[in-house]
């Protein structure tokens, strides 16, 4: 009976041992199956455009249930494999699908593998964890600290690997960016006030298209793009959208600017999304005291095709597009007409050349091309006074007498269309100024103003065409004529240098010199102590976005007192405007681009 027992109890522990060998080994080789089966789904979903179908992100969230329900799965060898492709699949589907929610799901999971593999043995998934954070950041969401945060994370715990070289790199990128980023920005970005987005107003003419968002106060914002349709949003936040804008769109009808759309994007996000009909290039710059968002579109930045061959004038240039058009169609019905095989035909060779390559400069010299329409752009105006000088002198006032004077001897002596950004006292924005000359097709742009200094002896005259410039006295200047700060114009600096300045530098240039040394010698018998502080490069404003040769004048010192009373008087001021007249003939006549016989008395 001793023995019975004693067997009965041992069949059964070796029951119970079997079982549970073959349970653990069945489950075992599920999850091996089911794991399989979800990275192979993943690659699918991840690489094939056939697959990137809600269907089958729901049938790989399915298989990832099924595996988190059985128990055996969760031993090592399967829960960090697990966990990796969940993060990735969320990530996947929240890329593809565009929801954020899976994105942010992923990254705590990430998190989760980095909590759990500093303690394990498995580097290469904590590795690419922490990748994935901080590529995530960097690039989907644009915190940049936290991505320096989790790349200096990964350059501390792995001394070795391929992609330490370029985790380095980038991290150096990212520490001098935030470096960079002034404390204004830090506190626009953490800041508890709201502001309002009050107007939008655009400008369309010709080839560029001038938007201009205006908030009740400063925000921070960042620029990005979409393809398919080709859109460029801007987000500003901690901003509230008018009521008046929401669920409307602003029909632009430009050359590629179709509409402007603004809506609230987020609780504490206004996004305004400009909608294009093709890629090309926009640059953004803001102005403050209100702050305003100055969007500007180019067509200048598509490329077009330029013949190797450039004609004489424009008929020509007509008639000759249109003889290869008659050959290529004479040859393709020849071709048509030969049965069996196909006749070779050479084809017309079309160069390909980027606008910053074609030199406008020698191609207005050697076509000869007459200037119709000069644009005088009298500084300041209405509220804003500009340099109040001597004796209660406002710059805005001289500018606009000068730019009068100046507007008939073009219009009597040279016959030129002359057009003025303002014939009263009245204020237009500097955003809106540049424009004109574009809207009226203009061939010149020149704005006058007078300049003033804390030092009361400063004096002379100076004249500025757009760049960007290290000089911090050239940069006080462009400060208070454009209204800004010195940190912005910082920023303002960085936006001239994105924009293609090479069609018509050396003409502004060109046009500088000879103004400058024409009021030069004019000032210069009007006040012995004067100073010709030369020709320089400045990033007014005003002067972006003309797409002409462009400059800015300085004729004197207001904070002089003894200039100021030159500048003020009458007959001063006839002289200066014949000065600057003169400077503008002398321009002319040297790119060929005048007619009549011009006088200067």
């Amino acid at each position: 009976m001793k023995k019975f027992s004693f067997l009965a109890i041992f069949l059964i522990f070796l029951i119970n041992i079997f079982n549970s060998n073959v349970f653990s080994y069945g489950h075992r080789s599920q999850c091996y199956k089911l794991i399989k089966e979800l990275n192979e789904g993943y690659i699918n979903f991840s690489l094939k455009k056939k697959y990137k179908t809600y269907r089958n992100f729901k049938y790989l969230v399915s298989l990832i249930k099924r595996m988190e329900s059985i128990e055996e799965c969760e031993n090592d060898r399967y829960f960090f494999k697990l966990l990796y492709l969940k993060a990735d699949i969320f990530k996947s589907g929240g890329l593809v699908f565009r929801k954020e929610k899976y994105v942010i799901y992923s990254m705590k999971i990430y998190a989760e593998i980095y909590e759990e593999g500093i303690h394990s043995k498995r580097k290469k998934i904590t590795e690419d964890a922490i990748l994935n954070l901080a590529t995530t950041y960097d690039n989907y969401f644009h915190f940049k600290d936290r991505a320096l945060y989790w790349y200096e994370k990964y350059l501390d715990m792995f001394l070795k690997g391929k992609k330490r070289r370029w985790v380095k790199k980038r991290a150096r990128e990212l520490s001098n960016y935030l470096r960079k980023i002034s404390d204004r920005e830090a506190f626009l970005m953490n800041r508890k006030e709201f502001s309002f987005i009050t107007r939008v107003d655009f400008w369309s003419s010709g080839h560029s298209t001038r938007v201009v968002v205006e908030l009740d106060g400063p925000v921070y914002y960042t620029k990005n793009v979409l393809k398919g349709p080709y859109r460029v949003f801007i987000d500003f936040y901690n901003a509230y959208t008018n009521p008046y804008f929401l669920k409307r769109a602003i029909d632009v009808n430009g050359e590629c600017l179709k509409r402007v759309r603004v809506g609230q994007f987020k609780r504490n996000i206004s996004r305004v999304v400009l909608d294009f009909d093709r890629e090309i290039s926009v640059t953004t710059f803001h102005l403050d005291n209100p702050f305003k968002l100055v969007i500007d579109v180019n067509l200048e930045g598509v490329k077009r095709l330029v013949h190797k061959k450039v004609p004489g004038t424009r008929k020509k240039n007509i008639k000759v597009i249109s003889k290869i058009k008659k050959e290529k169609k004479s040859k393709l019905a020849n071709n048509k007409g030969i049965k069996g095989k196909k006749a070779k035909t050479k084809k017309e060779k079309v160069e390909v050349i980027p606008p910053e390559r074609v030199n406008r400069n020698t191609l207005t010299r050697v076509l000869g091309l007459k200037v119709g329409t000069v644009v005088i752009d009298p500084g300041h105006g209405g509220k804003d006074p500009g340099t109040i000088g001597y004796g209660g002198i406002k710059e805005k006032n001289i500018a606009l007498k000068i730019a009068k004077k100046l507007k008939v001897l073009l219009e009597k002596r040279l016959g030129l269309k002359v057009i003025m950004t303002r014939k009263k006292d009245v204020f237009i924005p500097l955003e809106k100024r540049p424009l004109v000359a574009t809207k009226n097709n203009a061939d010149l742009f020149i704005s006058i103003h007078a300049n003033s200094s804390r030092n009361d002896r400063a004096a002379g005259i100076e004249t500025f065409y757009l760049g960007f410039t290290r000089n911090r006295r050239i940069l006080s200047i462009a400060a208070y004529e454009n209204a800004l700060s010195q940190k912005n114009i910082g920023q303002l600096q960085d936006v001239i240098k994105k924009i293609t300045l090479s069609e018509k530098l050396k003409e502004s240039r060109r046009f500088a010199i000879d103004v400058n040394s024409s009021l030069w010698n004019t000032v210069k018998h009007l006040d012995p102590y004067a100073k010709n502080r030369g020709v320089k490069k400045a990033p007014f404003v005003v002067l972006i976005g003309t797409q002409v040769p462009s400059i800015l004048v300085e004729i004197g010192f207001l904070s002089n007192r003894r200039e100021a009373k030159i500048v003020s008087n009458s007959k001063n001021q006839d002289k200066i405007a014949r000065a600057l007249y003169y400077g503008i003939y002398k321009y002319l006549k040297e790119v060929g681009r005048v007619e009549k016989k011009a006088s200067i008395n």
